[in-house]
């Protein structure tokens, strides 16, 4: 059945109402109200379900709305089903457009690989659109979620489950279908006339999830449950960070990358103390998940005897001279295997999970630490880079053109004039996430 892209989709009215209501989050995002939308698409019925609503969304808003496909490669019917995938959406008027994974699949842990993956294909390409990616977790995905991270011990933002509206890489991404139920979103597909594609390993006992959907499957009100703890531990979690953000002094992050945190930190309610922690140390860390409870325990006993200590990538010195005598800075740790990323000319990429890098020249990103020694000197007239310690220094990006020639990047907490590199002399900019986010709402609220 081929449908005319002119006209509407027959979607369920009341489902569709609620789906606008879910993307009003949108409204602080954006002040023009124009950013693309992208859906990621798996071929089920869940994100099936979210590519119909959303183009019929975009259609009212006059937003651009495509679809990418991830072809993991990991099963011999994946290119057949992303292509059978691709060919309803256009049938319905939507672009389409296949990724194929070129890395190779792991012998285990394949899910968690999958999903890394898929995450890094899906943010490239809003990176480069400047998009919102659209995510079809439903309500009964948060409540496994919530349920698993119950059995490992998870805090507050743990029990939140997945957030309506998040950020990765630099990416605003919005989950719009986490009110819906699953059989609500086999309804629209149906209502619609599109079909959907079974992935086989959501039956499959030797993972996870399917282990706990079968086992809340059988308590009916277990998941309604799960939903609504995760909604209020949202709501508390959220309040928390707020009015840590509004004290101000507590937790401040350095356009270095790097962090001051506040003698009375590891004092605060143990609760109180990983929270901050885990917030603090995944952004400095970059990376993609915070550290455990008992870990962040073991952290906050560690600053209370004022001894230095290393955690997700990060490294947490006492200070115990000048200014900052009684305060802890987190800096962010090279590692064994440094970062390295290839930036093309003019491109925009996501460095070590920290930095967003912009270039007018192309080259490979690496740590500070790696440059020759001979080249080391150059930061000195560097916008950004005075008054830096050494060791947060150490892990700064630069980049390694093609013709060998090391460029240290303007560092700036303005992530809209980190878009444009050429602007004056500047070459090269880079703007640690946090404060790019930052940016993002302020521009969406006026702020700026």
């Amino acid at each position: 059945m081929t449908i005319d892209p002119a006209q509407a989709l027959t979607l369920p009215a009341g489902l569709f109402r609620r789906f606008q209501a879910a993307m009003r989050p949108l409204a602080s995002l954006s002040a023009d109200q124009s950013s693309p939308l992208i859906t990621c698409l798996s071929g089920g019925a869940d994100s099936t379900a979210l590519a119909l609503l959303a183009e019929s969304y975009a259609r009212q808003t006059g937003r651009q709305h495509s679809t990418t496909i991830i072809d993991h490669g990991i099963r011999p019917a994946a290119a057949q089903e992303a292509a059978r995938t691709a060919q309803r959406m256009r049938q319905c008027g939507i672009a389409a457009t296949i990724r194929r994974v070129t890395a190779a699949a792991p012998s285990s842990g394949i899910q968690p690989w999958a999903r890394a993956q898929r995450y890094a294909i899906a943010t490239a390409d809003a990176r480069q659109q400047g998009a919102v990616l659209l995510l079809g977790q439903h309500a009964g995905d948060q409540a496994e979620t919530v349920w698993m991270r119950l059995h490992r011990g998870s805090g507050l933002a743990g029990l939140a489950g997945m957030r309506p509206l998040a950020r990765r890489d630099g990416v605003v991404m919005l989950r719009p279908l986490l009110g819906f139920q699953r059989q609500e979103l086999e309804h629209i597909c149906q209502h619609a006339g599109v079909a959907w594609e079974t992935d086989p390993s959501n039956a499959d006992p030797q993972f996870e999830r399917v282990r706990v959907r079968a086992a809340l499957a059988g308590m009916p009100d277990m998941a309604e449950q799960l939903q609504r703890l995760s909604a209020a531990a949202g709501v508390i979690d959220d309040h928390l960070l707020q009015a840590v953000a509004d004290a101000g002094s507590l937790v401040q992050l350095a356009p270095d990358g790097s962090a001051v945190l506040d003698a009375t930190l590891p004092d605060l309610p143990a609760a109180v103390a990983r929270r901050l922690l885990s917030q603090v140390i995944r952004q400095v860390g970059g990376r993609p998940h915070p550290p455990g409870s008992d870990a962040l325990d073991r952290l906050r006993r560690r600053m209370q005897m004022r001894q230095a200590a290393t955690l997700g990538g990060c490294r947490l010195q006492p200070a115990a001279h000048g200014q900052m005598a009684g305060y802890w800075r987190v800096m962010a740790e090279i590692g064994r295997q440094p970062a390295r990323s290839r930036l093309p000319a003019g491109g925009r990429i996501v460095h070590d999970g920290r930095w967003l890098l912009h270039s007018r020249f192309g080259g490979i990103v690496r740590p500070f630490a790696a440059m020759p020694p001979d080249a080391r000197d150059s930061w000195h007239d560097v916008p950004g880079w005075q008054g830096v310690p050494a060791a947060v220094r150490a892990a700064l990006p630069v980049i390694e053109t093609l013709d060998g020639t090391w460029v240290c990047p303007h560092l700036t907490n303005n992530g809209a004039f980190a878009d444009d590199p050429g602007c004056g002399d500047v070459s090269a900019a880079a703007v640690f996430l946090p404060f790019a986010a930052q940016n993002t709402a302020q521009t969406a609220t006026g702020a700026r």
